[in-house]
Order: structure tokens, then sequence, then C-alpha cells
């Protein structure tokens, strides 16, 4: 059974070569048509921020590369 193997790396992991990564999600519940609340984001900044990306990776995740905190940043 020697088949050819990938190795569970970050790199492997976010250019999708490791097959059993998948991503994280956060959802906000908030109706469509009306804008988050001070507090929610707050809360959604500071994840995308240094301080909670940092946090990602001391539980052992991989963080956000940086066009997408700026795309989901530029959304709130």
């Amino acid at each position: 059974m020697g088949g050819k193997y990938i190795d569970a790396t970050p790199a492997n992991a976010v250019s999708g070569k490791y097959p059993l990564s998948r991503f994280l999600y956060v959802y906000v519940n908030k109706h469509p048509n009306k804008e988050l609340s001070p507090l929610e984001k707050e809360f959604v900044k500071l994840i995308l921020s240094q301080e909670g990306q940092s946090v990602v990776i001391k539980d052992g995740y991989i963080p956000l590369p940086a066009k997408v905190v700026e795309k989901y940043l530029n959304q709130i």
C-alpha cells in the first residue's frame, strides 16, 4: 500500500494540496437590510486584527491571509 501521501503542513493546507483541511467561518446573525451593532462590529474587527489572528495561531490554526482580512474589514 505504498501510495502517494501529502504532508500535513500549513503550506499544503493553505494551497489545498492536503485533502483533510477545511475553512472555519464566523457567522453573524443579522437582518440583511441592517448594519451590525457597534459591539458586533468591534468583535469582528478583533477577530480580524493582528491580536485576534495571533490567538488563531496560538490555538494551532492557520491565520487568514492579509488580502482576506482586508476584504472583510472593508465590508464592516
